[in-house]
């Protein structure tokens, strides 16, 4: 049989190579393709020298190699010598320093206050996946609270189900910064939710321990289970926080039911907590649109009676009446349209100009002579007459289980409420 000659040996070899796929977790970046162990068995099968195949192994811009006790025994049993094995293992371990120096600057980089640089790290992070975990989790616990913070978006985005991923997101939601505790609440409801609702619903019992973390995670969950939870928590009698943000986590979950309604107009109106009526108010807007006709009256009236009664808060107030047009709610933004407060008046510039469809500047006197004039108009004169009255203590009729109410929206999914703006609880 006639042998083939070394250069024709090494063409098939190179064609045989490329046409090996490479494994997806790859670790390094840039162009070219990756050396892995099935390559250079296939060199070692090719007969090529020992002094070709570690050339080839150490001018590779990029390498996989596999040099667990399995995979060495493996390139011994094809036939790697102890150089070439030797070669893999010295460029593996420099690599792992040269990817851990990486991950550590990234990490380092998620406190920085500039947006871009931040979102750099945190997309750069999150492309090492499982690799950068274990550093990921080291730093979970660093001094600075907006390490610990962005340790917790890249753990959630990473969501991977190694059971000390999970404990690193766990002990985070009761870390001492709020902060930390909002992203490791969106990180934990990124996991397998039978494995981490229970678990939350357990923390949320806890009365010793800030619970706001384990409420939060429950709405972002999205699991209409925990919703009497929840239900308990924002109409108890504990902490503000973990009222106002059980309140929120109503509203992530998307179910206006009228005990829910009930409970967060309770919150709007509260006379203490300015959390509170904030969150209850933005858990309220989130909840506008499946609401039937009625409720959003009832809302409309007891979020514009908070709007005069609470000096604190109006800005937030203001804007969330926005998804609630009637004429109540366009005659209480037109009374504080001239607010001194800058903040409060702009929000209800926005509002107006979301409730009504109009595009006026932001000037009293403008405003109040176009709704001298539209509020003869059929859309107006009709909400006259489901004005309501003052907030009741009763049920709120809605819309019966599983039929839409009157122009109601499409639901909404669990990834699009927990991406929507306005979270007061994330950095």
């Amino acid at each position: 049989m006639r042998r083939t000659r070394p250069l024709a040996a090494l063409c098939i070899v190179l064609v045989s190579v490329a046409g090996l796929s490479a494994t997806a977790g790859a670790r390094t970046t840039g162009g070219g393709e990756i050396m892995t162990n099935e390559k250079v068995i296939a060199l070692i099968k090719a007969r090529l020298s020992e002094e070709l195949i570690i050339r080839m192994v150490e001018n590779s811009s990029r390498t996989q190699f596999d040099v667990t006790v399995k995979g060495v025994l493996q390139l011994q049993e094809a036939g790697a010598s102890e150089r070439v094995i030797s070669a893999m293992m010295d460029i593996y371990q420099k690599e792992i320093a040269e990817h851990d120096r990486d991950v550590r600057i990234h990490i380092q980089m998620l406190r920085s206050n500039i947006g871009e640089e931040y979102a750099r790290a945190v997309r750069e992070l999150v492309r090492y996946g499982s690799y950068a975990v274990p550093l990921l989790i080291e730093h979970s616990t660093n001094d600075d609270e907006r390490v610990r913070a962005g340790c917790m978006e890249v753990l959630g985005r990473i969501a991977d189900p190694a059971p000390a991923s999970v404990e690193a997101v766990f002990q985070s939601l009761l870390d001492r910064h709020q902060a930390v505790r909002a992203r490791a609440a969106r990180a934990a409801s990124m996991f397998d939710k039978k494995t981490v609702g229970p678990r939350l619903a357990a923390g949320l019992q806890r009365r010793t321990k800030v619970r706001d973390g384990y409420a939060l995670a429950l709405g972002y969950l999205g699991d209409l289970t925990y919703l009497p939870d929840l239900l308990k928590v924002a109409d108890g009698a504990g902490p503000e926080v973990d009222r106002a943000a059980a309140a929120f986590a109503l509203g992530l979950l998307g179910e206006p039911n009228d005990e829910v309604v009930n409970v967060l107009i309770d919150g709007v109106l509260d006379d203490t907590f300015r959390d509170l009526r904030e969150a209850s108010a933005r858990a309220l807007g989130r909840l506008a649109t499946r609401m039937d006709p009625g409720a959003r009256a009832e809302v409309a009236h007891a979020m514009a009676k908070a709007l005069q009664r609470h000096r604190s808060g109006r800005d937030i107030l203001a804007l969330q009446m926005r998804f609630f047009p009637n004429r109540r709610t366009v005659e209480v933004l037109l009374d504080f349209l001239g607010d001194r407060d800058r903040s409060v008046s702009s929000s209800c510039w926005e509002a107006l100009k979301a409730v009504t469809g109009e595009e006026l500047p932001r000037d009293v006197e403008q405003w109040r002579g176009w709704w001298q004039i539209a509020q003869s108009q059929p859309r107006w004169r009709e909400d006259v007459l489901r004005r309501p009255g003052p907030v009741a203590s009763g049920r709120i009729p809605l819309a019966p289980a599983g039929k839409k109410a009157e122009n109601e929206a499409e639901p909404d999914t669990p990834q699009e409420r927990t991406a929507a703006p306005e979270d007061p609880f994330l950095p």
